[in-house]
């Protein structure tokens, strides 16, 4: 053979689907009882895993500015003290949702640190509040109780033997025992276990093995702030959905209810805080106002009595009235002086035989009366002169009359004249007070109406601030919550989880999956060759001249020749397909050679 014939060219392999299913397939009783063994762990899984429900509410957050103004911020807005604070923003009030505060309070409220189990054999299923007993804690040691909870020895089983209760730690063994109802110290707290009346059968109490454990409430309030999830359903709306997943589907309610009415506490509280100090500001601002209104009106009362005044709109008509009514008498006074004057100056200048002006609207009637007899005598002795003369006893006697009329006349005149001189001169003087009072009228009314300005800012502020009492009274009396609850707790009838389906599928594949990974792996690390087959992939040029079994024990270590054993005839095949390979190689004379070798010992050479 020639060495070209020995050298090794790389050829692409061709995958035997047949083949590589024969590798598998040959294994099928271990995927078979894989997926059998998978499929009985899927189901004890399930059967003792304990499944964990989804619990849901959700609420709408009430707009505060949509509601009516009878609240204690929209009093303080009313009177302009809020001017710039917006309304909650709603992501404010998801943060406090998930607030750990809002949380310890709903913690606190439950009890919810005291967990309460009931042994089933395998497990131990949480009870929550379907248990015979309560436990009530009369104080608590935190630092130990967290020193505890990293030690694990805050569990303890509890079984009631009569009227005697034994409390055992199951981490330590310690053993403390109580009357039912009286304190029991444990290593970090001092607790009260009292039967639970409302439990349906008291005797379990003393049947049943149960159990509770203690939990530091820091770790209890962030646990199920890890648990709860807040979702605001809508960016254009209020509605909050409250997600928390439990194992215990009343517990995990009782939480939902809790938070929302913790949430619409602190909001009651917070609203009632606010018309609280509402009530008291305005109280205080009522008796401000009150004294301030007091202080006007007693400076209106003394104003009036300083100023002599009831009514100073009426008391103004009432003085122009006078001043008119003085002006007018003031004229028809001129107006009789006048005539008086006039005729005093009549009757010294004139002639005894001439007639007096009568009618002319002199007011004394006296005087008129007088003119009415002078001018009478005067005409009936200008009658007698026509037919007689100045020496006729009648006109003598007339002329005396009439001269004593006349001195009369001017007497009257002149006692008239003098009297409308004085009474001029009065009502000249009353005319100079109407006219200050009148020319005082503005200055006072400006004083006046500033002074009832005060007093009516005053009383309308009085007024207002009376109004916002009763107002904010009411919003005490009757406070909305901030959250109204659309939908109460409630927890979906199926588990989320483990879902069995879910759970046995994954268990029939990975029951598959094993076997498959173990031979494939077995076979990717295989470096040996165990048959013919490995030998024709590895070197597919080289001829293969014959397979010769592997030696046992009971067989010879020599080969006769009328041996008809397997390794017997074996060799004969090996030794005739030899004979073909070598009929036309080698040196007749010398014979052939053939080297047999292996790369270790103990290989069959």
């Amino acid at each position: 053979m020639s060495q070209q014939q020995y050298i090794q060219r790389p050829q692409e392999e061709e995958i035997n689907l047949r083949e590589e299913l024969e590798k598998f397939l040959r294994y099928w009783p271990w995927f078979i009882v894989s997926v059998v063994v998978a499929v009985i762990l899927a189901f004890v899984y399930l059967k003792y895993s304990t499944p964990v429900y989804s619990t849901t509410a959700s609420i709408i957050i009430e707009d505060e500015d949509s509601k009516a103004p009878a609240s204690g911020m929209a009093a303080f807005a009313d009177l302009g003290l809020l001017d710039g604070l917006g309304a909650n923003v709603i992501e404010n009030e998801l943060g406090i949702l998930r607030s750990k505060r809002m949380m310890n309070n709903t913690i606190k409220a439950l009890d919810l640190n005291i967990q309460y189990f009931n042994d089933e054999g395998l497990r131990m299923r949480e009870a929550y509040d379907n248990i015979p007993f309560k436990v009530n804690i009369l104080q608590i040691d935190e630092v130990r109780l967290l020193e505890a909870a990293e030690e694990e020895s805050n569990l303890f089983e509890i079984k009631k033997e009569g009227k005697q209760v034994l409390v055992t730690n199951v981490e330590t063994g310690k053993v403390s025992n109580a009357n039912s109802g009286s304190p029991v110290s444990l290593n970090f707290a001092e607790v009260v276990i009292e039967e639970n009346p409302f439990y349906i059968d008291p005797d379990d109490f003393e049947n049943g093995t149960y159990s509770f454990r203690i939990s530091p409430m820091e770790n209890v309030v962030e646990d199920y702030r890890e648990k709860l999830a807040v979702v605001l359903i809508d960016d254009n709306a209020t509605l909050i959905e409250l997600k928390l997943e439990d194992p215990v589907r009343p517990k995990a309610q009782d939480i939902l209810d809790q938070l929302i009415l913790e949430y619409n506490r602190e909001a009651i509280i917070d609203k009632n805080m606010v018309a609280t100090n509402t009530a008291k500001f305005i109280d205080e601002r009522l008796k401000i106002i009150n004294q301030e209104l007091d202080s006007v009106e007693t400076g209106k009362e003394e104003f009036k009595e300083d100023n002599s005044l009831t009514d100073i709109q009426a008391e103004s008509t009432l003085f122009i009235e006078n001043a008119s009514e003085y002006k007018k008498r003031q004229q028809e006074l001129g107006t009789q002086l006048e005539l008086s004057n006039a005729m005093i100056e009549y009757l010294k200048s004139g002639s005894s035989t001439d007639l007096l002006p009568a009618n002319l609207g002199i007011s004394e009637q006296g005087v008129n009366d007088q003119i009415q007899e002078y001018n009478n005598l005067v005409l009936e002795r200008n009658r007698i002169l026509s037919g007689s003369s100045e020496k006729n006893p009648v006109v003598v006697r007339l002329n005396s009359q009439i001269q004593q009329i006349e001195a009369n006349v001017l007497r009257s005149l002149e006692r008239m004249r003098s009297n409308l001189l004085i009474a001029m001169e009065d009502l000249n003087r009353e005319m100079a007070v109407i006219g200050s009072q009148i020319s005082s009228v503005p200055g006072k009314e400006r004083e006046y109406r500033g002074i009832e300005r005060q007093q009516n800012i005053k009383e309308a502020l009085y007024l207002f601030l009376l109004q916002k009492r009763e107002e904010n009274s009411l919003s005490l009396a009757v406070t909305a919550p901030k959250a109204k609850i659309v939908d109460p707790a409630y927890s979906s009838k199926e588990p989320i989880s483990p879902k069995p389906k879910i759970i046995l599928l994954a268990a029939l594949i990975l029951g598959m999956l094993i076997p498959f990974m173990v031979i494939y792996i077995k076979n990717l690390l295989n470096n040996k060759v165990r048959d013919r087959a490995d030998i024709e992939r590895a070197a597919r040029e080289i001829p293969i001249v014959g397979e010769v079994p592997k030696v046992t024990g009971n067989q010879k270590d020599i080969i006769e020749k009328s041996d008809r054993s397997i390794l017997a005839e074996a060799f004969r095949i090996l030794h005739t397909n030899l004979q073909y390979l070598l009929v036309n190689s080698g040196d007749k004379k010398t014979g052939v050679k053939i080297f047999i070798t292996s790369t270790v010992k103990g290989e069959g050479k």
